[in-house]
């Protein structure tokens, strides 16, 4: 049986408008969840939890961690 793993690099401003995670990498998410692939994603969110060790929370962490909950990534 073939294993397909998707990698991508994924930089998510400090002032964009709308919180992580973006719509390109919903969109990729997306993409390959049906399919059954892994995905394995390096990204700088600009994003505070203490779940990945930051001492402060901001609405940007919460929002990332909400997807990664959700997608089960």
């Amino acid at each position: 049986m073939t294993r397909r793993i998707v990698i991508c690099s994924s930089y998510l401003p400090y002032d964009a408008p709308d919180p992580p995670p973006n719509r390109d990498l919903e969109d990729l998410v997306n993409f390959c969840k049906p399919k059954s692939w892994d995905l394995l994603v390096g990204c700088d969110s600009n994003s505070q939890h203490s779940v990945w060790g930051s001492s402060d929370v901001n609405p940007r962490g919460e929002s990332l961690l909400e997807c990664l909950m959700t997608t089960e990534l």
